[in-house]
């Protein structure tokens, strides 16, 4: 599926999965739905699809250049998309500053995120406010 755009096969598994977690808080390092942040919220719809993805060691809050986002991202079995192909059920990675990684689920419309800021996981409508840099589509098999 690599750069393709076939939107994932079960891009609405993604998207349901996402949904069950509108409303939890936000907890950086967060990876149950007692708490989860942006990382958490994209290894949580893995969860749901039943991939064995794990946690990505080098991508955290800060420090992560978009580079090593993107090893770790296709060492996961994550395939890139073209630059503004997002479909529904991708994943897409935003900086919001420098060496700053935030991660968000595309919904066609909008975007499902785990926001610092209003301190839960919220769903936004479109344009999102941060700038993008990519968007991958989910891993369609075991990792």
């Amino acid at each position: 599926m690599a750069n393709d755009l076939r939107p994932h096969p079960r891009a609405d598994l993604i998207l349901a999965a996402a949904r069950t977690c509108l409303g939890v808080r936000f907890r950086p390092q967060g990876r149950t739905t007692e708490g989860l942040d942006c990382l958490g919220l994209a290894l949580f719809c893995c969860e749901t699809l039943g991939l064995g993805v794990p946690p990505p060691p080098a991508i955290g809050m800060r420090g992560c250049a978009p580079e090593e986002a993107r090893r770790q991202l296709l060492l996961r079995g994550f395939a890139l998309r073209p630059t503004g192909r997002a479909l529904a059920g991708d994943l897409l990675v935003a900086s919001p500053g420098a060496l700053q990684l935030h991660f968000a689920i595309f919904t066609g419309a909008g975007v499902i995120e785990a926001d610092m800021g209003l301190r839960r996981v919220v769903e936004r409508p479109w344009p999102w406010a941060l700038p993008i840099f990519d968007a991958w589509c989910f891993p369609t098999g075991e990792i």
